[in-house]
C-alpha cells in the first residue's frame, strides 16, 4: 500500500515538474516584453532596462531577496559569472522581490546590494510584476534567456551551479 501511495505521489511530482518546464519553455521575449512595464526603482543602472535593449544577449534573471539565506548562499556563483561573462553577449539581472517589509524598503535594497558587492543591475519590484510575468514561485530562481530572449534554463532553489555554467557559456557559444 505504500508504495503504490509513493508511486502515485512521485508521479504527481513528475507530471508538475513537466508541465512547469513546458511552460517555461514556451515563453518568449515578446511575450514578457518589457522590464519598463515595472512599476519599480533600479540600482546599478542609469536608466531602465527593457528585454529589448538585451535583444542580441544572453541574459541571466535572478530573482532574489536579501533576507533569504539561499538566496545569499548563490550570490558568489552569479557574481564570479557575472565577472567571467559579462561582455556584449551576456548580462544578468537582478530582480529583488521582498518576502518581508524590510525588503520592500528601497534604502534597505540598496545597501543589501553594496553590502553583498552586486555589481550588475537589480530591479526593486515590490509588485511581483516580472515574477508574475516569469510564474516565479520561489526564492532563489535563476532564469536564462537566450539571444532571442526565449526561456532556455530554470533553476530554483541552490546548486546545480555547474550545470546552470554550463548552460551560460552554451548559449553564449550559440550563433
Amino acid at each position: 500500500m505504500k508504495s503504490k501511495i509513493f508511486v502515485s505521489i512521485l508521479s504527481v511530482i513528475i507530471i508538475s515538474v513537466v508541465c512547469l518546464a513546458y511552460a517555461f519553455s514556451t515563453k518568449s521575449n515578446s511575450e514578457l516584453s518589457s522590464l519598463k512595464d515595472v512599476t519599480g526603482k533600479w540600482i546599478n543602472s542609469d536608466k531602465d532596462v527593457s528585454l529589448s535593449d538585451l535583444n542580441g544577449k544572453v541574459v541571466l534573471i535572478e530573482f532574489w531577496t536579501f533576507g533569504c539565506y539561499n538566496c545569499k548562499n548563490t550570490l558568489p556563483y552569479v557574481k564570479d559569472w557575472y565577472s567571467k561573462y559579462k561582455s556584449d553577449k551576456f548580462e544578468i539581472i537582478g530582480i529583488h522581490c521582498p518576502e518581508f517589509d524590510r525588503e520592500r524598503k528601497f534604502e534597505n535594497v540598496r545597501n543589501a546590494v553594496e553590502e553583498f558587492g552586486i555589481k550588475y543591475p537589480v530591479l526593486v519590484d515590490n509588485e511581483f510584476t516580472i515574477w508574475d510575468k516569469f510564474n516565479v514561485d520561489a526564492w532563489p530562481t535563476i532564469i536564462i534567456l537566450d539571444k532571442q530572449g526565449n526561456v532556455r534554463y530554470t533553476k530554483v532553489g541552490e546548486g546545480s551551479y555547474d550545470k546552470t555554467e554550463a548552460k551560460i557559456k552554451e548559449l553564449i557559444a550559440e550563433q
